[in-house]
């Protein structure tokens, strides 16, 4: 059994090293968001993958999934404390453009979808503890751009447009978009990855 695991590591491990055409990569990313979107103004911890399953000339066709995570602290509330982790999901299928005597530039283009789920924990005044969560599930139009350093890292920059459908059931104590936002949220997200 352990043979036939290191056999398949080996395998694996060596059509990596020798693959001409680096269909998958892994990022990390950190995320900056402008204004009070979803996120109030705290920043956003992300990783990812992607997948590239066909190449058309110059282009790339592929899919990737985003997923990430925040916690904020907020204060003046009326609670004597309360906490909101964010947790962000974004799968979608993106086209990335392989420029002629630019190869290490990378431009990409990706259409999907972003569902924020919010957890808020709160203690009351009075030490009474208690719990709400919610979801929003919206459109995602995401714009990139990375650069090759070498064969296999990259670092990159992207910007999300994404449109929330705010959840009219929302609980009161749970603050997911600003009334000013009508469900718009942009985000701004720098990383690193690893092709293989």
């Amino acid at each position: 059994m352990k043979s036939n695991l290191l056999l398949i590591i080996a395998l694996l491990a060596l059509s990596i090293s020798y693959s001409q055409h680096k269909r998958w990569n892994v990022e990390a990313n950190y995320t900056i968001v402008p204004g009070d979107g979803v996120f109030g103004e705290d920043n956003f911890i992300d990783v990812g993958i992607k997948y590239r399953f066909v190449r058309l000339g110059i282009f790339h066709l592929g899919f990737g999934v985003n997923g990430g995570f925040s916690r904020t602290d907020i204060e003046n509330t009326g609670f004597a404390s309360r906490t909101d982790d964010t947790y962000l999901i974004q799968p979608r299928v993106f086209t990335e453009l392989r420029i002629p005597g630019l190869k290490r530039l990378r431009p990409s283009v990706g259409l999907g979808a972003s569902y924020v789920h919010v957890v808020t924990d709160y203690t009351t005044q009075n030490g009474f503890d208690d719990s709400d969560s919610s979801g929003s599930l919206g459109f995602n139009l995401n714009l990139g751009l990375s650069y090759d350093f070498s064969r296999r890292f990259f670092i990159q920059a992207q910007y999300d447009f994404i449109d929330l459908t705010p959840d009219e059931n929302v609980p009161d104590t749970i603050i997911i978009l600003n009334p000013t936002d009508n469900g718009n949220i942009n985000n701004i997200r720098l990383g690193l990855g690893f092709r293989f």
